[in-house]
């Protein structure tokens, strides 16, 4: 079966936007199987643009004041270089990440983005908090699944079609991923 998503009038880009989980085509894992064969055998793999968050100066000091503030409890690391040294989150671990999504960043961003990017933002700092634990209930899994549904559909709305990448699509398979092998 091929790719259910459509394609960019005129390009070969997938259009992953679409978050009608109703209207979606059920998938067998022999088929999952198959495409994934499929996607090693590409040849490449072209990158999407960068998108930069921009701040300027005053706004990065004043959210590494806040970070320097933040004592955290001993499942989370500390952010090891400065918010502003230039070379973006590309040095973060998963730990990082983690820490950045969970805690740094709900207090750190307030006041520096629009409210409308915060709100989705802060959306997905919630799903991590449910979903990036060593244990995770039902009821939290369908939470999860709740909210990833509402981020998928801001991000769609907040952004172009060709900026939704097959990550964010993936988001919407997380609670399967999760009753299928366990907490994230």
């Amino acid at each position: 079966m091929p790719s259910q998503f459509p394609v960019f009038p005129d390009t070969k880009n997938s259009d992953y936007s679409g978050f009608a989980i109703d209207n979606w085509v059920s998938r067998t894992m022999d088929d999952n199987w198959e495409y994934v064969e499929q996607w090693q055998r590409a040849e490449t793999m072209t990158g999407r643009r960068e998108r930069e968050w921009q701040n300027d100066t005053e706004d990065l000091q004043q959210m590494q004041v806040l970070t320097d503030g933040i004592i955290l409890l001993p499942d989370y690391v500390s952010l090891k270089r400065k918010i502003g040294s230039g070379e973006g989150f590309s040095y973060m671990t998963a730990d990082g990440w983690k820490s950045w999504c969970i805690v740094y960043s709900p207090v750190v961003l307030d006041g520096h983005a629009e409210q409308r990017y915060l709100e989705s933002w802060f959306k997905f700092a919630d799903i991590c908090r449910l979903m990036v634990k060593p244990s995770i209930t039902i009821d939290e899994v369908q939470e999860a699944a709740t909210l990833i549904q509402q981020f998928c559909t801001s991000v769609e709305n907040l952004y172009e079609p060709e900026e939704i990448t097959p990550n964010i699509h993936l988001h919407i398979h997380l609670d399967v991923m999760i009753e299928d092998f366990g907490p994230l």
